[in-house]
């Protein structure tokens, strides 16, 4: 069995360090108070005027986020190290990833674990709905890949505890227990959903190009020539192409997603059909014959459809409309935060303690901080209207500017009618500030 726990609002240091033991065994609680007395220790080796100096803690804030120090304080009661894997020394005694047993993740404010369950790497990112599994042959590559988008990874050493699920006991938690199968179908299912996402926005935005433009994009079969590549339409249609061939895909089998594609001969990989579709972009012009696509026509001002695949011109029909209803709303969306209330009322900040109060913590997009205690029952109306007022005194907001604000992990938009608590916004949620 694996043990895995979904992203709750920053708490990604948790969820780190309980799917690296394979078990709930550290709450936030746990680690704010390995932090508060690593905070406790540096200020007794800082002079009366260096304390008075010193700002707020370095190894943990209200979000929920700890630092390294706090990480590695609490692994230490397991007798496990960490060290980085661009570490000199350990370079030099020849580091074999695939060799190791485990390895924790960092950018930014975020981490996650990658370890070895039973002789299987998994992947277990908070941000992901389940575990996902990564072959051992494509461990090196994966890691590497997490490197170049900016990560430290840190090697884990030491003996890691055996899974409680193991023995039979499975530990209560807020994180879930998973079969290693209904792991890989539960990933393989949100792999799926995230590849048609990004092939439906690829295909809108044909679209909106093509209609920004005044052209056309006509569906034809496979028999018919693409127009050479420079002509008219050639870069909309690329990326039309690319997305169909994408969507049209079967997903591939286990071991094969994004992170597995040299692990499985079963099945083209997600890699292949990037590939593909970069090629498209390129001006491949037998992807695009092959998928029965053909370039966008300057004649007309309306999207033409052949009768060679109604089908798939019925889809790419309804596709349009959703896509300009969908226009429609965001511009609406965009009209209501800017009308945002001209006078919310913004109670005193209840009683920490009290029953229905949350922490919240904003992020600025100066990349300052704010935090305040709020009534779950409170709109989130009320919190844009705090941050405003806080930004007016500080000089940040423009006259005519706007605030709005979304959650971090996953990002989505807050609408300033809603509650708190309807919202998803629990204590110590972190919410980033937008301006406009």
């Amino acid at each position: 069995m694996l043990y895995h726990e979904k992203q709750i609002a920053a708490l990604c240091g948790v969820h780190c360090i309980n799917t690296l033991l394979q078990g709930p065994y550290f709450s936030e609680l746990d680690l704010a108070q390995i932090g508060h007395e690593l905070d406790q220790l540096e200020r007794q080796m800082l002079d009366a005027e260096a304390q008075a100096a010193a700002g707020p803690s370095s190894n943990l804030d209200e979000s929920g986020m700890f630092s390294i120090q706090v990480l590695t304080k609490a692994l230490q009661v397991w007798q496990l190290t960490l060290t980085p894997t661009d570490n000199q020394e350990l370079r030099q005694a020849g580091f074999d990833a695939q060799q190791e047993q485990a390895f924790i993740c960092n950018l930014q404010e975020h981490w996650f674990a990658i370890r070895q369950v039973e002789g299987e790497w998994w992947n277990f990112n908070s941000l992901y709905p389940a575990p996902e599994h990564l072959s051992a042959f494509y461990l090196t590559a994966y890691l590497d890949s997490l490197k170049q988008q900016g990560y430290t990874i840190f090697v884990v050493r030491g003996m890691l505890p055996g899974s409680p699920a193991a023995t039979g006991a499975e530990m209560d938690g807020p994180g879930k227990w998973w079969d290693p199968e209904e792991a890989r179908a539960a990933h393989k299912e949100a792999q799926s959903s995230r590849q048609m996402g990004r092939a439906r926005n690829a295909m809108e935005d044909a679209f909106s190009r093509a209609a920004a433009g005044g052209g056309a994009i006509t569906l034809r079969s496979a028999a018919n020539k693409r127009p050479a590549a420079g002509q008219p339409g050639d870069d909309e249609d690329a990326d039309l192409a690319a997305a169909i061939a994408a969507s049209m895909q079967d997903y591939p089998a286990d071991g094969a997603g994004p992170s597995n594609a040299h692990g499985s001969s079963a099945g083209p990989s997600y890699a292949a059909v990037a590939r593909q579709a970069a090629d498209a972009a390129a001006g491949d012009v037998g992807l695009a014959q092959q998928h029965g696509m053909a370039d966008a026509a300057d004649a007309g001002g309306d999207f033409g459809f052949e009768d060679d695949d109604p089908e798939l011109a019925a889809a790419l029909a309804a596709s349009l409309e959703e896509h300009q209803q969908s226009q429609q709303q965001q511009e609406q969306q965009q009209e209501q935060q800017q009308e945002q209330p001209a006078a919310v009322d913004v109670s005193e900040e209840p009683d920490e303690g009290a029953e229905g109060v949350v922490t919240v913590a904003f992020r600025l997009p100066s990349g300052g901080r704010l935090s305040r205690r709020f009534s779950s029952k409170d709109s989130v109306a009320v919190l844009q209207a705090w941050v405003a007022q806080q930004l007016l005194q500080a000089g940040e907001l423009k006259k005519g500017q706007a605030v709005s604000l979304s959650t971090q992990f996953p990002k989505k938009q807050l609408q300033p009618e809603q509650e708190l608590c309807a919202a998803g916004v629990e204590d110590r949620s972190m919410l980033s500030v937008q301006l406009s």
